[in-house]
């Protein structure tokens, strides 16, 4: 279990699905240093089980989030369908952020 998440985890958006476990989206660092958005699963919401990929990645290919990825707000559907907003930035010489929209058909949160 992952205790410690939110120590280390900025910015968590928190949804209980509907496989009754709760989901944590949050701002992470990763191994090289890059803003990413990371996931985790409780039963209860007390300890955390954190997933071993980043959910979400800064991508220097596409213009809007080729920097990082953080500050997540996750709207869960009626009809299952997950709605994840995140900030990102194309560099660090402008100061205005774009917003992502990430959607994931279905549910599962990962």
């Amino acid at each position: 279990m992952w205790l410690l998440l939110m120590r280390f985890a900025r910015t968590r958006s928190v949804r209980q699905a509907d496989d009754d476990f709760y989901h944590m989206w949050f701002t992470q660092l990763d191994d090289v240093g890059a803003m990413v958005i990371g996931l985790a699963t409780s039963e209860y919401g007390i300890e955390w089980e954190k997933a071993d990929a980043p959910f979400l990645v800064p991508n220097p290919e596409r213009d809007w989030d080729s920097i990082y990825c953080s500050n997540t707000s996750v709207v869960i559907e009626p009809d299952s369908r997950y709605k994840l907003y995140y900030a990102s930035r194309i560099d660090m010489q402008h100061k205005y952020f774009a917003i992502g929209l990430a959607v994931r058909e279905g549910g599962e949160g990962q």
